[in-house]
């Protein structure tokens, strides 16, 4: 994550769409805890925003502050601005913005100025606004998509083309491809396609909708038959285009992103196609004789991508050969004209360096880099350069030099492309020429083209207009072709003669389609048809669930439809907008999922690419800081939106980076099961949020996470918070660095117990959390909470970056895990600043509490009104949803009352709980309309927490201080209780542990019944002081001590990760507060105090009991060979018992099969086959055979279990054999397999058999 520059200033900023009189004075709040890095150029500077509704306005419309009140900053702020450069007035950007449809005035502005009368730093304290409108007339309204596809009829043939030319298509070609070529037309054969070039990002210049049909000319249709010497002629154009700036007067060219092909389609079924018509030469006297033309030529060589991110790909590398020389021809070069030459280059160099440019020995110009400072945080990979020259040449033939004189041994460069602009006598050569010339350009202009070098065969088409090319009907002069035009455009030839043609290449034939006929819907999935099975149950889920409607598509069928088959991300974006845009106001659609993983190479260079739904990635990539990928792209649909991500969010957008089916099909399951509340996914986790804080930068983080959890305290108090702050920690030096054991302990705890959302702000990275590596990708793989799945939120860097497919980020692992994780992230996929971080962070939590219509937002809702809350900049555009845009956080439903402790109503006054004293609560649950919920009937699980206290950071680094914080976790009572019609009630006696000062408590509710839960907590309740009567127990708790389950024994095996598991009651109580010293509950592995185990929170009590329960916590990486477990617990009255179990780890890698036994040992009618295993909540397939004396195999048992602990179930023998027969008398031999394999361990055994 960023450092940010500042630290002491605070800031809010008003979001929203509240409506207000703009004469409202405007407060600038310096005390809110962080900074916000604004959209504008001043980086690392607060900045305050605003959202105004209002009525759209056509013209340009400017905010002008008034009434403004400054204050000179203090002499504390004053240090962290000493590199910043301020500006003498504040600065305001405003600009009008569409969200959903509704108009809004959006302006931000830098609150500080440097007072022009003393020089000092002032910070803007309050103001008003003024609103400047600049009338213009109304702008055109929005682009009309078409109604239906072409592809809804018909049968259709996809070719490919590479280059721009004049493509020939023969009898033979058209069979090849499966058409039935005897029973056509050609008079109706049709080619469609939009041509090269991608489409623009900017929704109001969006030109093609569906398909254009081509002009093409077919040669020997005039009979109604195509023979076999007939064929079809097209222009074809190159997937990368040049385009003529008429201001600059100079060529450039744009380079296709996403594909290295374009591509056409071929039908017969519509009737008669366009054809190629002749274009008269004019008999107008020419003012303007052309017998030149502009040439150019494009060398780009996309083979590498410097830091994996962005779409920009580098070629030939100048590293261990620092000269490179790249050849070309002119033919006919006009030698008196200078050549126009541009390269661009990528310099990586710690020192200055520079590449030499140089052609036909002549010194053009030079790319110079500055060197790069390696130690700065993210510095970038490389810095791009570009030159311009120009040359005269003497000849025809280009050796165009690059020489890169090398500083040093780690210096590197890298060629991006080159450009050769040229001019030409116009003179035919080759096969096929293109020619154009700018100069012919001009208002009344007629034109006189001279072309020689001609032979009988030539032909030339005008390509100005590819769909609607013309023949030119020039006149002949022995080798030279004249005629006329108006040129008050540029225009674009091609001539050609019969032998040369281009040759397509045919991709598919293309079934029947029609997405341009689907109206708006809830949820729209955009998934590759290798998904689509399981796409298709996650939104019959949500039908069925929820109530969304849907539509399923495939990124290949939109590109078919919308970008003429050719890779397009505007075609999904503009997909996407075809339905919102035929939306009413409250039909829009709400969601979309991207049902796939995506990649920044979009064009399969890497090997086991996953680019399945292709993701928006910037142009740059050079640098990390700057280059990104986003899908908001997808969700900016209004007129004037989309080009550099620019608008609002109109959509809710989530992205499940799926690479096969099987992930899809455990996604979905995984999906399901969250959210279908049953019981074994409802839980008290549902009432946690922990919050994760780092450490240094100045307790930046501790002080983020400090806010989170007050605006938690004060408006959502159903929610108790864990805080796992790094600093409070012992921090431990190691080889590898320093780390915090504890805290990774304390992360691996909470997820395996469950929380509704785990909160982490701090430093992060693809492979995990912090420097210390508190959380690491092997901590996610080992995860196995798939009943109590969290939200993540990280505000943090790139640690859900899912565009690289040489590494499943640990973002993405937490997403997969098939046995746990997150049922959803909303995250970051690059690096971003920590204040713009914690301001969306913020907003955030603000939605995800936010209850419209007495239900809560799904994912989608919070994540796209959390940045449209912060303007939705850079920073924003960084942090995606990873999960099911359509899904609801499983905050419980109903709400849970406390209405009497100790026989008194909970309204008259607070209660006050002493040590020792006996207590009785009775509460109801209620509906959300406040009526108590009379078929609710369940279980409820009440938790009571001692008062809160304070905990203090230690300061373990020189940019860490101490800090205190508020923590309630101390539990005085946690136990199980029955809830029939919507009551409850429960007693326990009040641990001798508690704090005796006075101050208040809370209770913790969580409730379910079969099908839903409640939660609700209690705080007007005072603990403190000591109860007069004394309990006189004396004796310890009774403790029953096993690894995973009660079949275990001491001195059993087990895999590397048992479960502690333990029954404990006692008559007064257990103590679980751990307020005294040494009363925890204890758990030590090996006598060492390194592998000690806290399990205070991991107890809980048997139903509508206080004194007994049962306590289980998993343990992980064991090493293999004997252990002892002990623990140590304390009842409430501070007696304490221990127990201890040995047991011996084997590798779950290979299984271990110990005492195989049958019994009874002789038997009559039956018997029982049992095993100890090392296998425990693994699928086992074994198979018991049993065997005659002399080695016949007489019977078989089959059985596949899925055991809790490290001992099979019973399996029962009625001593038949296979074939049903009861056996004789005697002794039989037996033993089992597992997977079909003799295992490891005593495995034989003799069985005995009476009659």
């Amino acid at each position: 994550m960023l450092r940010k520059i500042l630290i002491l200033f605070i800031l809010i900023a008003i979001k929203g769409s509240v409506a207000f009189p703009q004469n409202r004075l405007r407060t600038v709040n310096w005390n809110d805890g962080q900074l916000q890095t604004p959209n504008i150029s001043i980086e690392n500077l607060p900045f305050f925003s605003e959202h105004i509704p209002i009525q759209f306005i056509h013209g340009e419309i400017n905010v002008k502050l008034i009434n403004m009140h400054f204050e000179e900053l203090q002499a504390s702020e004053l240090q962290n601005l000493k590199q910043i450069d301020i500006k003498n007035d504040v600065e305001v950007r405003s600009e009008m913005r569409t969200i959903s449809k509704k108009k809004y005035l959006y302006y931000e502005l830098v609150p500080l100025r440097i007072n022009p009368d003393n020089g000092k730093i002032e910070k803007l304290i309050s103001f008003d606004i003024e609103i400047e409108v600049k009338p213009a007339n109304e702008s055109v309204g929005s682009f009309q998509f078409k109604n239906q596809s072409v592809f809804s009829s018909g049968n259709w043939y996809k070719i490919k083309v590479t280059k721009a030319g004049v493509y020939k298509i023969t009898h033979s070609d058209l069979t090849a491809m499966g058409i039935n070529v005897s029973g056509i037309d050609p008079r109706n054969i049709r080619i469609y396609g939009h041509g090269g070039g991608m489409l623009p990002e900017n929704n109001s210049e969006t030109k093609h909708d569906d398909l254009n049909e081509n002009a093409i000319e077919v040669v020997g249709e005039a009979d109604g038959r195509f023979d076999a010497n007939d064929y079809i002629l097209f222009y074809g154009q190159s997937p990368h285009v040049w385009e003529f700036n008429g201001t600059t007067q100079k060529y450039s060219h744009i380079s296709n992103a996403y594909s290295e092909y374009t591509y056409y389609f071929i039908t017969t079924d519509l009737g008669k196609g366009k054809r190629i018509v002749t274009q008269q030469s004019l008999t107008l006297e020419p003012n303007f004789i052309i017998s030149e033309f502009e040439d150019h030529i494009l060398h780009e060589q996309n083979e590498l991508n410097l830091i994996n991110s962005g779409r920009n790909w580098y070629g030939e590398v100048f590293d261990a050969i620092t000269l490179r020389t790249l050849e070309f021809d002119f033919p006919n070069l006009i030698k008196s004209k200078k050549l126009q030459i541009k390269v661009e280059a990528a310099i990586k160099s710690s020192v200055s360096s520079k590449i030499e440019v140089s052609v036909n020995g002549s010194f053009i110009n030079q790319i110079t880099a500055s060197g790069i400072n390696f130690s700065a945080p993210y510095p970038p990979e490389a810095l791009q350069g570009s030159v311009t020259g120009d040359y005269l040449s003497e000849s025809d033939h280009l050796a165009l030099k690059l020489n890169y004189l090398k500083p040093n041994p780690a210096s590197k460069a890298w060629l991006d492309y080159l450009e050769i602009v040229a001019w030409r006598q116009l003179v035919f050569t080759g096969h096929q020429m293109s020619f154009r010339n700018s100069q012919s350009i001009g208002s009344g202009r007629i034109s006189s083209f001279k072309l020689s070098g001609i032979n009988e065969k030539l032909v030339v088409w005008n390509i100005t207009n590819p769909h609607s090319i013309t023949k030119i009907n020039g006149i002949k002069n022995g080798n030279e072709l004249n005629f006329v035009l108006a040129t008050d455009s540029l225009l674009e030839f091609i001539a050609f003669d019969d032998i040369g043609f281009l040759t397509a290449e045919f991709v598919e034939f293309v079934n029947n389609q029609n997405y341009h006929g689907l109206q708006p819907v809830d949820l729209i999935i955009i998934s590759p048809k290798v998904f689509y099975d399981q796409a298709l149950r996650l939104a019959e889920f949500h039908e069925g669930h929820d109530g969304l409607s849907y539509c399923i598509v495939e990124p290949d069928k939109i590109y078919n439809e919308f970008s003429s088959g050719a890779q397009d991300i505007s075609a999904i974006r503009n997909f996407v907008r075809m339905l919102y845009d035929r939306a009413g106001s409250t039909s829009q659609p709400k969601y979309l999922l991207l049902f796939g993983d995506a990649s920044f190479d979009y064009k399969n260079r890497i090997e086991d690419n996953t680019n399945f739904v292709p993701t928006w990635e910037s142009p740059f990539s050079t640098a990390i800081i700057s280059s990104y990928n986003t899908d908001d792209y997808f969700g900016l649909l209004d007129d004037n939106e989309g080009a550099n991500v620019n608008g609002g969010l109109d959509i809710g957008i989530g992205r499940i980076p799926i690479r096969n089916p099987e992930q899809a099909r455990h996604m979905v399951d995984k999906i399901i099961h969250y959210s279908e509340n049953s019981e074994a996914v409802m839980g008290a986790w549902r009432n946690t949020v922990c919050l994760v804080g780092d450490d240094q930068d100045y307790n930046t983080y501790v002080k983020d996470s400090e806010q989170i959890a007050n605006f938690i305290d004060n408006d959502n108090n159903n929610i108790n918070v864990d805080k796992i702050y790094f600093d409070a920690y012992p921090q431990v030096s190691t080889p590898g660095g320093q780390r915090y054991p504890e805290v990774k302990q304390a992360i691996n705890d909470k997820i395996e117990k469950g929380a509704l959302i785990v909160n982490y702000i701090g430093h992060g990275g693809e492979t995990g959390w912090a420097h210390e590596r508190v959380l690491e990708v092997q901590d996610i793989n080992a995860w196995q909470n798939y009943d109590r799945l969290p939200v993540f939120v990280t505000a943090t860097c790139e640690f859900t970056r899912f565009d690289n497919p040489t590494l499943e980020s640990a973002g993405e692992l937490v997403l997969l895990n098939v046995n746990g994780g997150g049922i959803a992230l909303l995250t970051t996929t690059r690096a971003t600043s920590a204040g713009a971080n914690f301001q969306l962070n913020k907003q955030v939590f603000k939605y995800i509490f936010e209850n419209e219509n007495e239900e809560y937002l799904r994912l989608g809702d919070i994540i796209k009104s959390s940045k449209n809350a912060v303007g939705n900049g850079t920073n924003a555009q960084k942090f995606v949803l990873v999960g099911d845009p359509a899904l609801k956080i499983a905050i419980p439903h109903d709400s849970i009352a406390t209405l009497e402790i100790n026989n008194q109503s909970t309204q008259e006054y607070p209660d006050t709980l002493n040590a020792m004293e006996r207590v009785m609560i009775r509460g109801s649950v209620f509906q959300k309309n406040g009526i108590k919920n009379t078929s609710f009937n369940g279980l409820l699980y009440p938790v009571v927490y001692d008062k809160k206290s304070r905990i203090k950071t230690i300061g373990q680094d020189s940019d860490s201080f101490e800090q205190e914080f508020d923590v309630q976790t101390n539990i005085l009572y946690k136990g199980k209780v029955s809830v029939i019609n919507g009551d409850f009630s429960f007693s326990f006696v009040v641990p001798k542990d508690i704090a005796y000062n006075y101050g208040f408590g809370k209770i913790s509710y969580y409730a379910q019944s079969e099908s839903s839960d409640a939660w609700g907590c209690f705080e007007n309740l005072i603990i403190g002081g000591y109860h007069d009567e004394m309990l006189t127990d004396t004796e310890g708790p009774s403790i029953n001590l096993y690894m995973n389950n009660p079949s275990f024994r001491s001195g059993d095996i087990t895999n590397e990760s048992p479960t502690i598991y333990a029954r404990i009651s006692d008559e007064s109580g257990i103590n679980t507060i751990g307020n005294g010293i040494g009363h925890d509950i204890v758990a030590v592995l090996d006598g060492s105090n390194d592998q000690t185990y806290f399990l205070n929170e991991f107890f809980e009590s048997d139903l509508d009991s206080h004194t007994s329960g049962t306590l289980g916590y998993p343990l992980s990486g064991l090493s293999e060979g004997r252990h002892v477990l002990s623990l140590k617990v304390w009842d409430i009255v501070n007696n304490s018992s221990i127990a201890v179990i040995e047991f011996e780890v084997k590798n779950q890698d290979i299984t271990i099969i110990q005492d195989l036994k049958n019994f009874p040992n002789p038997f009559r009618n039956f018997t029982n086959f049992s095993f100890k295993h090392n296998q425990a909540k693994s699928i086992i397939n074994f198979e018991i055979q049993i065997f005659s004396m002399d080695g016949k195999k007489i019977k078989s048992i089959v059985r596949t279990i899925n055991p809790s602990g490290f001992n099979s179930d019973l399996i029962e023998w009625d001593g038949t054999s296979d074939s049903g027969t009861g056996l004789d008398a005697g002794i039989y031999l037996y033993r089992i397999l597992i997977n079909g394999k003799v295992v490891d361990g005593p495995n034989s055994r003799k069985l005995i058999i009476l009659k």
